[in-house]
């Protein structure tokens, strides 16, 4: 197959692998988490899933049934809990201890943060990152995403 007249297509909707700002205003104006995509173009992130996927695999190579279910949920949450800190969850600004001091971004910091959000707050952060519209730039350098 020759040259495609539609290459420009594809460039357009790259996905970009640089952290992006999710605003945290619920947890104090001007907190921001810097995050990357939640989706395969994430190698680490992928991997970390694919991972915490083969636990649940039985040793035929056959899948566990698994009911959808509000602990299943509730389990989905707990699992990206504890994968999204230094995967997804790359840095931060913003973000304050208890004592209202400014706390420096570690992975260990991030996980204990991400546990303490209300799981409303975290599943809004979940839908964002697997969101790959929010991490393609527009021909101006913008961001395409604004959700």
């Amino acid at each position: 197959m020759g040259k495609s007249k539609f290459s420009k297509v594809r460039k357009s909707a790259e996905v970009s692998l640089e952290p992006r700002p999710f605003p945290m205003p619920d947890v104090v104006e001007g907190a921001e988490l810097l995050v990357l995509p939640a989706i395969p173009a994430n190698k680490p992130f992928f991997n970390a899933t694919l991972k915490e996927a083969a636990k649940k695999v039985k040793p035929k190579g056959r899948r566990q049934d698994v009911e959808i279910t509000a602990e299943s949920y509730e389990l989905g949450l707990a699992e990206n809990r504890k994968i999204y800190p230094g995967l997804v969850v790359v840095g931060w600004n913003g973000i304050l201890d208890d004592a209202g001091n400014p706390v420096e971004f570690t992975a260990e910091d991030c996980a204990d943060f991400l546990e303490q959000l209300p799981d409303w707050l975290f599943a809004d952060l979940v839908g964002y990152c697997v969101n790959p519209r929010n991490f393609i730039d527009t021909p101006d350098g913008a961001n395409l995403g604004k959700s």
